[in-house]
């Protein structure tokens, strides 16, 4: 339950950490809400919105698992176009979205 709001750089950047990331808001971030180097952490019950960069980076090989998050929208192709994967970069795993909250979650800080 945290937020990551208005942060200059990537809000965070995560490499080799075993994580649960739930219930946190990325939001008017400049450059990318979550930048991950593997597979490790669980993404799952956030919101992400008007992120200047994408809203998810996989920058590892590793599929990662990324359900039941609110996108800012319930529109699959506004979604995929902020997730920088192996459909953009086959260097990069993929990222599994669907199913996803097809509207934004109470009670997020």
């Amino acid at each position: 339950m945290s937020r990551f709001v208005n942060n200059r750089e990537t809000a965070l950047h995560l490499s080799g950490a075993r994580m649960k990331i739930q219930r946190c808001r990325f939001a008017d971030n400049s450059r990318d809400a979550i930048r991950l180097e593997d597979g490790r952490a669980l993404i799952s019950g956030n919101i992400f919105s008007s992120n200047f960069g994408f809203n998810l980076y996989n920058a590892g090989r590793e599929d990662l698992n990324a359900l039941l998050n609110w996108w800012g929208s319930s529109d699959q192709a506004i979604i995929t176009q902020k997730i920088h994967d192996a459909v953009l970069d086959p260097r990069s795993g993929t990222v599994q979205v669907f199913p996803w909250l097809t509207e934004k979650p109470p009670l997020i800080p």
